[in-house]
């Protein structure tokens, strides 16, 4: 669709190459693993969970991009630390060479796993999610002292939804902070940030969220995406849609999914590097849906003179 004339900055991360210019490299998807009411989960505190199911899963994955040539990464969502080292090693174990994100909302936990993955060699294939304005000082000493050097860089400014106010949060920093985030992930070792729009409902910042994709990639020129996916699932309409259909008076359970997707893609069509796209289960319709965006950025962009980095691409695969 464009071309930017801020150099893009490309980071390989995990086998997969991410950034660039529109059409220059296909889209890396991120699924989501063990995250709440995962079917393959068990017992979530423990991290026990069906290993043959959740390999199955991953293998459609891996099975999806090699079809479309679509990246992918894994993000490992866990409660406790137990949790977490078990997920990082059975992910290691069928995909070794694969990114991962260590994700939690308890910050001991993303703490644990910077060190975990310090200590068992494995801190080059992964990627905090993430660093934001709400991060503790001793979140930061954390990273700091691990080997960890790629993270998420969300750019939620919760004073200031706009624009101008994420790429502040990235610059200069929001209410309590004393610089940006940027400079405050440079400081403890981040050489590969990903930078996230922050995805908000809609009414709430949805719009400013698609247009940061393209401010960020002007503005910095670094791989930028996020998780479009939240959108949807934040906007109370459709939540109510889905379980009463309204004046339908029915269910309409299966709207979900297409409006998950379309905002995947919409972001893809504006230049998102990486996309989150959610849980693993919707790998099957995701990786044709970005392969699609794939091949329109890459056709559109050649006109502008850009050429596609990778020997083959969607658009010679599929097409």
């Amino acid at each position: 669709m464009f071309r930017y004339d801020k150099k893009q900055t490309v980071f390989e991360i995990g086998g997969f190459h991410v950034g660039g210019q529109p059409g220059e490299y296909p889209t890396v998807l991120g699924s989501s693993m063990f995250y709440d009411k995962h079917k393959v989960v068990t017992d979530a505190k423990k991290g026990e969970f069906d290993k043959a199911m959740a390999e199955e899963q991953w293998n459609v994955q891996v099975t999806l991009s090699d079809m479309t040539c679509c990246g992918y990464w894994n993000q490992v969502i866990a409660e406790t630390e137990e949790a977490m080292q078990k997920y990082i090693d059975w992910h290691l174990e069928i995909a070794p060479n694969t990114a991962f994100l260590v994700d939690s909302s308890a910050p001991q936990v993303r703490m644990f796993a910077a060190k975990y993955v310090t200590e068992i060699g494995a801190a080059d294939l992964a990627v905090y999610n993430s660093v934001n304005a709400s991060a503790l000082p001793e979140e930061w000493e954390a990273i700091g002292q691990s080997d960890v050097n790629s993270a998420i860089v969300l750019a939620f400014n919760p004073t200031d939804v706009s624009v101008k106010g994420r790429v502040e949060m990235l610059t200069i920093g929001g209410t309590g902070q004393e610089k940006g985030l940027l400079a405050s992930s440079e400081e403890v070792g981040i050489t590969r940030p990903l930078l996230d729009v922050a995805s908000l409902s809609l009414g709430a910042g949805a719009g400013q969220s698609i247009r940061s994709m393209v401010g960020f990639k002007g503005t910095f020129g670094l791989p930028t995406g996020g998780g479009p996916h939240n959108i949807p699932d934040a906007w109370t309409w459709l939540r109510r849609y889905r379980k009463t259909g309204h004046d339908l008076n029915r269910p309409v359970p299966e709207v979900w999914e297409p409006c998950s997707i379309g905002a995947n893609m919409i972001s893809g069509i504006v230049g998102a590097d990486y996309l989150l796209y959610g849980p693993i289960d919707l790998a099957p319709i995701i990786f044709p849906a970005m392969a699609m965006i794939d091949i329109i950025c890459q056709e559109s962009t050649a006109e502008l003179g850009v050429e596609p980095q990778m020997e083959v691409t969607a658009l010679s695969k599929l097409a």
